[in-house]
């Protein structure tokens, strides 16, 4: 695990509200670079703004390559948002927190976001203890616009697959929070 996380470049607003980067692989550092004004990436061909449910999709379809990506930005009712994808192996994970929103409180979001970020990587160790056949992927898409779902699917799906798949489990909460992901995962192995 790389644990240089404040030498790790973020977004103004990441700045200003004292987070430092997520957990990036030692060896991927040197190949993050700017994506717009407030995200950074290992990744060249990323769209202007992050959709977490895209993304997901390209990477369920197996379709995206291995990087990572974070910053900040926002849409819809939540204006400012904290962000972070991580594709690597058979985890495609995919968080959207708000962040200092007008009728948030600064202070309890930037908390939730180094709490799932913690999680994030207690997540990549709970997926390394696990054998995965190949092409077989874990996707994670956890977001404050949407809560938290996940399917560990046996192969790259199409795209129809993907508009008609239903094996999607889920958190009954309107919140991100990887919790119960990580022990679902943990439980698949005993």
């Amino acid at each position: 695990m790389n644990t240089a996380y404040s030498a790790l470049p973020v977004s103004p607003a990441m700045e200003r509200a004292g987070l430092l980067a997520p957990w990036v692989p030692e060896e991927w550092a040197p190949l993050l670079r700017a994506v717009g004004t407030s995200h950074f990436s290992t990744r060249d061909d990323l769209p202007a703004s992050f959709n977490p449910g895209a993304l997901a999709q390209e990477a369920a379809c197996g379709e995206a390559p291995d990087y990572v990506l974070y910053g900040s930005g926002g849409r819809g009712m939540q204006s400012n948002t904290v962000n972070y994808a991580l594709v690597l192996g058979p985890l495609a994970l995919f968080l959207e927190q708000g962040m200092g929103n007008v009728y948030g409180n600064a202070a309890l979001d930037v908390q939730s976001i180094r709490r799932e970020w913690q999680l994030a990587d207690e997540l990549c160790a709970e997926v390394a203890r696990h054998n995965w056949a190949p092409g077989e992927r874990l996707v994670v898409v956890a977001s404050d616009h949407s809560g938290t779902l996940w399917a560990r699917l046996p192969a790259a799906l199409s795209a129809d697959e993907w508009r008609t798949f239903v094996g999607w489990q889920s958190v009954d909460s309107p919140i991100a929070d990887l919790r119960p992901v990580i022990h679902w995962l943990a439980a698949q192995r005993e």
